[in-house]
């Protein structure tokens, strides 16, 4: 299987060596396209790099000299055009090859990390980071090389080689290896894009056993594991812990349907590797060889429903969390669901109850045997994420949408804002399911005021919000808009940016609404009067608004 090497999150890095490689202009403008082309960030070029090629502008080897100018002028010409940017400080140091260790070392569980080099040590130190400490949850590291005609050759590690490390030309037939034992590549072939669900063969399997604790599975390549301690069961199956690192999901006999083996063989065709989701890896077989359930990498953590979700065991479970850390922790999901967008993967069942959090850069989806994988839909679906238009349908027989996912997305974003509280909760709502489909969102926009917010903190919570955010919410949820999953990874980047920078409150439980300025308060309208409690001057809109939000919330409570 050929591995598709760039993806929105890969970060590409360029060291001397190549920079100064003959062909070097040829190539790097290649790659330029490509990134462009690809939405990722534009080449990265160190500022001891830089730094070193100037130094070499005055070598004394004239040929070296003139490389080192040739190379300058093209890095600047590729920022001119906006397809290379110079990072780092003067503190770097002096040695790059030492500095992109570090680099790679501290960015590798983040991003999908190449670096291009003609340095055969170098290659073989960035791809050794593959096979360390923390292996499991590293998104890929590449080196490659630039040939003699400017063709892109891969560095892969080799222990038979005199060096330990190789290089494959074009034309090589050799399968690529990414240079360490499990791999997660970040991308891999698409699944088909289906317009119709496929028609479900629901025959029950004969299955002349279902193994259980103690018991022996087998993967599809014939590897022995034998089943341990029962982590939880449900109206499906039993999962249990292995001892292969693995988690094995038996299903319950009447489940077995020719269906369900059929999507999963399907699931596993495909090399779904990331960190954050629990991909079934292989089908899993009982000692009479019938597939009775299947493998997946085993999640941590605790449920977003049960942990983030309910506000006091927020608080007990993270005391130290602040409002940024929830932003963090919506764009760490973001970024799973995109990934799986990518291989044209719907998740269908989006809810709380699907991912579980160990911090707000670390977090599994499980249960994704239940997602859209060509023309298997998603059978099940969980209001409030449920889209409208989905209410009273028959799951199971029709495919979802990206517009179906968007809004779920949303309700999702909503959510962890607001921990636990659904967008069309109201005063006199109902159940979540007949809020949706009242589509009242009672939060305020501009001049106008919200009606029947729900009681408590969440008004306070999305007054405190960018004005960015809650527009997006109102397009979502007012004016039925379906933004992208680009949009809200944009937005949360945006609002983490104003959180550091303290433009608006880190307060994860603000007591009070947002406190406008004289200015703000006179552009919608308000006056700017005395507060009769406390003096202080604050923004008023209605002629009965004598004390400030703040006298107002401490004589509520």
């Amino acid at each position: 299987m050929a591995y598709q090497l760039w993806s929105k999150d890969t970060r590409v890095f360029v060291d001397t060596s190549s920079l100064m490689e003959s062909a070097s202009a040829h190539f790097m403008w290649k790659l330029a396209g490509t990134l462009r082309e690809k939405g990722i960030r534009p080449l990265i070029v160190a500022r001891s790099v830089a730094e070193e090629l100037n130094r070499l502008t005055s070598h004394k080897n004239e040929i070296t000299s003139r490389k080192a100018q040739d190379a300058i002028g093209m890095v600047e010409g590729l920022r001119n055009e906006e397809n290379a940017e110079i990072i780092g400080g003067k503190d770097d140091g002096e040695f790059a090859d030492n500095l992109f260790q570090t680099i790679f070392t501290s960015l590798r569980l983040k991003y999908r990390l190449v670096l291009i080099t003609q340095d055969r040590s170098l290659a073989k130190d960035i791809l050794s980071l593959n096979s360390s400490a923390s292996v499991e949850r590293i998104l890929g590291i590449d080196a490659l090389r630039i040939g003699d005609s400017g063709s892109r050759q891969p560095w892969r590690l080799d222990p038979s080689h005199p060096s330990g490390v190789r290089y494959i030309k074009p034309n090589s037939q050799e399968i690529p290896e990414q240079g360490r034992v499990r791999e997660f590549p970040l991308s891999t072939t698409p699944f088909k894009l289906q317009k119709q669900a496929r028609r479900l063969d629901d025959t029950s399997i004969s299955i002349s056993s279902i193994p259980g604790p103690g018991d022996i599975v087998r993967d599809a390549k014939g590897v022995q594991l034998n089943l341990s301690v029962e982590l939880g069961r449900g109206g499906e199956g039993i999962t249990y812990e292995t001892d292969g690192g693995l988690v094995c999901k038996v299903y319950n006999r009447d489940r077995l349907k020719k269906t369900t083996i059929d999507k999963i063989e399907l699931m596993t065709s495909r090399e779904v590797r990331h960190p954050a989701i629990c991909w079934p890896v292989s089908l899993a077989y009982n000692s009479s060889n019938e597939a009775v359930g299947y493998l997946m990498p085993r999640a941590q953590g605790k449920e977003l429903q049960r942990v983030v979700f309910i506000p006091p065991l927020l608080q007990k479970k993270f005391p130290h969390w602040t409002r940024l850390h929830l932003v963090k922790l919506a764009s760490t999901i973001l970024k799973a669901v995109a990934y799986l967008h990518s291989l044209n993967v719907l998740l269908g069942d989006i809810n709380a109850r699907n991912i579980l959090v160990q911090d707000e850069s670390t977090v599994f989806f499980v249960d994704c045997a239940s997602y859209q994988v060509e023309g298997f839909p998603c059978p099940v679906g969980m209001p409030p994420y449920l889209a409208p238009e989905l209410s009273g349908q028959n799951l199971p027989s029709i495919l979802r949408t990206l517009e179906h996912e968007y809004f779920a997305i949303a309700t999702l974003m909503f959510m962890l804002l607001h921990p636990g509280k659904p967008p069309y909760s109201h005063q006199g709502g109902g159940d979540p399911s007949k809020n949706v489909q009242k589509q009242h969102f009672p939060y305020p926009r501009g001049d106008k005021h919200g009606e029947r917010m729900p009681a408590g903190p969440w008004r306070f919570m999305f007054s405190h919000l960018p004005w960015a955010m809650k527009n997006a919410f109102h397009e979502v949820f007012s004016d039925g808009e379906r933004l992208p999953i680009d949009n809200w990874q944009d937005l949360m980047r945006r609002y983490e940016n104003d959180l550091d920078k303290k433009y608006v409150s880190d307060e994860m439980f603000p007591k009070h609404l947002k406190q406008l300025t004289k200015k703000q308060v006179e552009q919608k309208g308000g006056t700017w009067r005395s507060c009769d409690a406390c003096g202080k001057e604050f923004g008023a809109f209605k002629d009965e608004d004598r004390i400030c939000q703040k006298c107002r919330s401490q004589h509520h409570a």
